[in-house]
């Protein structure tokens, strides 16, 4: 096509792999995956079908980048690294549906849970003889173009989110706390672009050396279908 047109427009088999099975409706040329509609504004160009570009981005929520002949696919929230979902304390890490991020991390006898529910055990958390509560600040952020309910659950179905040490153990978090939404207990709704605080408290021998914080990030939708979580994995080794 000729550069000096405004839409961008992308060949339907390049996006095969990204969306999976496509379907063309002839006539009306609707592109549709899975029985949803993503565009309908394909046409058909001496024997390929191109789609707008800017409809496949909306549908992996991703935006479009045009900077002189290079065209790119960003997160739909900014411009955070795609695929980059290992890092360090304080770096902003990004699935491009998701963001995270840990803020600090803190070594304690006993914490106060900052949103106590009816459904949790106890309004303080103390570390048992011989242990010291690992309390890991986070920040969760939706990257979507919908809203997300995020799953916070301990024993029913609960992700890979752990702490792990130097010895290769790995220790399962004791609370979320977080503001959760009162319909859930442990659901709470994020908008797009915005993002959600949480701590989770961990309990590990005393002189533990920890090593890797891992939060299994994941939409309620997912996690009811038994779909994967995105594992973000975040270094935070003693010094």
């Amino acid at each position: 096509m000729s550069s000096s047109k405004k839409a961008l427009y992308l060949g339907v088999p390049a996006i095969l792999g990204a969306l999976g099975l496509c379907a063309v409706a002839q006539g009306k040329w609707t592109l549709s995956v899975g029985g949803h509609t993503i565009s309908t504004n394909a046409r058909n160009i001496g024997g390929t079908t191109y789609v707008p570009i800017g409809d496949v981005a909306k549908a992996l929520n991703m935006r479009v980048s045009v900077k002189g002949n290079k065209i790119s696919l960003l997160p739909a929230g900014g411009a955070t690294q795609v695929g980059k979902i290992v890092g360090n304390i304080n770096e902003d890490l990004s699935s491009g549906l998701y963001g995270f991020k840990v803020l600090g991390v803190t070594r304690a006898e006993s914490y106060d849970l900052k949103y106590p529910t009816i459904y949790q055990r106890a309004e303080t958390v103390k570390a048992k003889d011989g242990q010291e509560l690992v309390i890991v600040s986070c920040r969760l952020k939706n990257q979507t173009q919908k809203i997300i309910s995020f799953p916070f659950s301990i024993n029913y179905k609960p992700t890979n989110t752990s702490l792990t040490d130097l010895e290769a153990q790995s220790y399962a978090p004791l609370y979320y706390d977080a503001a959760f939404d009162a319909g859930g207990p442990f659901l709470r709704k994020v908008l797009p672009a915005a993002s959600l605080n949480v701590v989770l408290v961990f309990a590990v021998p005393k002189d533990t050396k920890i090593k890797d914080v891992v939060y299994g990030m994941i939409s309620y939708d997912d996690w009811v279908y038994n779909k994967p979580a995105v594992d973000f994995r975040v270094h935070v080794q003693d010094k």
